[in-house]
């Protein structure tokens, strides 16, 4: 009679068996974990690249807007030459108009006489003005209405040159670029730290370049070309030079 066994020994398994040794899950893990920051890395820098896209299109937008709001003749509020300690200061009151006497001046709605402009003193970003006192450029809050200020800082994005004729300039406290549309056309001019941009020969200069950069992509820049002449106002990618 045949004896039954009461108990079954697994067969050991043979090194040619399937399964994954530590150091091939370490690999894996390690491939991984590369081409998860890759990914990310790429996306990062989608984002930037978008960021300073949408800057030099906004930039572009606001020169059109200093020009549209200038051949419409769009109006403002600012104290008028009788308020001595407020003159030209935006005011929503002829309180805040106040004169020398302590009498109140005037609040007035009127149109720039000088029309609207940009202005970009720093690489951090520039000022849409209305020219209320006619000079042509942004004289301070004490002198002219400040429309929009834009600052670039929180997106990583700066002002980094820009080009009148074949000079090509930093913008700062030192060195400030006004763009101005001088009313009823919107006729453009450029000011150089408060005059006329002139070549050699004493001519208006007709090009102006900007550039726009991203603190983190420097191979790329948007660049903003505005032409004195036909007043046409273009951007587009380029190179990071002038």
């Amino acid at each position: 009679m045949r004896t039954q066994r009461l108990f079954h020994f697994k067969k050991p398994c043979h090194a040619d068996e399937s399964g994954f040794t530590l150091a091939e899950l370490l690999v894996v893990l390690a491939m991984i974990s590369l081409l998860t920051t890759l990914v990310m890395v790429n996306f990062h820098r989608g984002e930037q690249s978008n960021d300073l896209r949408q800057a030099g299109t906004q930039l572009q937008q606001r020169f059109r807007l200093a020009q549209t709001y200038t051949i419409g003749g769009n109006s403002i509020f600012f104290c008028r030459a009788n308020s001595t300690a407020h003159e030209f200061d935006p005011c929503n009151s002829s309180e805040y108009c106040k004169i020398d006497s302590g009498a109140n001046g005037e609040c007035r709605q009127s149109v720039p006489v000088g029309g609207y402009g940009v202005r970009m003193a720093s690489t951090e970003g520039y000022i849409v003005f209305g020219d209320t006192d006619g000079n042509g450029v942004y004289d301070g809050s004490a002198e002219n209405y400040s429309v929009i200020e834009e600052n670039l800082t929180p997106l990583g994005i700066h002002l980094a040159q820009f080009a009148l004729g074949n000079d090509a300039y930093i913008p700062s406290a030192a060195v400030t670029l006004d763009v101005t549309f001088e009313p009823p056309e919107g006729r453009v001019r450029f000011f150089l730290n408060g005059s006329e941009a002139r070549d050699a020969s004493d001519q208006p200069i007709n090009l102006l370049e900007i550039l726009v950069q991203s603190d983190y992509v420097s191979s790329v820049c948007r660049k903003v070309v505005i032409n004195r002449i036909s007043g046409q106002i273009s951007e587009s990618m380029g190179e990071c030079s002038l």
